[in-house]
């Protein structure tokens, strides 16, 4: 099947879906992008029963955005809704389908079950657009879990510091009130998702988690920043 043209008009509709779709997110400009072209294209003509689209970051500025797309190219990965892989950078073919074989491996049941965990377990992982709108909805309190020198260096304005890699975290975290709504963020996601698993041991109901992502993304949709 050769590669289709995703923009915000269509992408709900051809890439969250039944089955497997991979997204490129490239521009022409981009070197690696170009390099990469053939690669992806070759693929899909292997993989005929994958969806393979491409969105043009220059045309689709908006949709890129709502992607938090900030480097390129970037490859996505899609199995049947579910966000199974996100990556910045070229890769040779070998690794391209090395990558499909193991989307293909995964075992979905699995998968919407360790989803379906993270929400009744009172832990919502989101990207950063939606990670801001619940933030809204719940009125929650931002946490801000990297070191004193990042949240020096810029913060979401009013973010809260506790450095989840301190020995003290568990005593500042005993220090908040587990009645409020929490929103957790550091610079990639991991640090956050460690923070709000520790944060729900200790009896916090309901936690959300900005992943995959973190401060910069947040910065790129223009929320107030110190």
């Amino acid at each position: 099947m050769p590669t289709i043209s995703l923009t915000a008009d269509n992408f709900e509709q051809k890439a969250i879906g039944a089955g497997i779709t991979i997204v490129d997110f490239w521009a022409q400009w981009c070197g690696p992008c170009r390099n990469f072209a053939p690669i992806f294209e070759a693929a899909s003509e292997v993989h005929t029963d994958i969806t393979f689209g491409k969105v043009d970051t220059d045309a689709e500025q908006e949709l890129s955005s709502s992607a938090q797309i900030s480097s390129i190219p970037t490859l996505m990965v899609f199995r049947d809704g579910i966000l199974i892989y996100r990556e910045a950078g070229a890769r040779p073919a070998p690794q391209l389908e090395e990558l499909i074989a193991s989307v293909r491996a995964l075992d979905m049941d699995q998968v919407r079950e360790q989803v379906a965990k993270q929400v009744e377990g009172g832990i919502e992982a989101l990207t950063a657009r939606a990670f801001m709108e619940r933030v809204i909805q719940t009125g929650a309190v931002l946490l801000d879990v990297r070191t004193p020198e990042e949240y020096a260096a810029g913060h979401v304005a009013g973010a809260q510091l506790i450095d989840v890699q301190q020995p003290d975290f568990g005593m500042n975290v005993a220090s908040l009130d587990p009645s409020f709504v929490y929103a957790i963020y550091c610079r990639a996601g991991a640090r956050a998702m460690v923070a709000a698993e520790q944060m729900q041991i200790a009896g916090f109901p309901q936690l959300i988690v900005l992943t995959p992502g973190g401060f910069a993304d947040l910065a790129e949709l223009g929320v107030p920043t110190q």
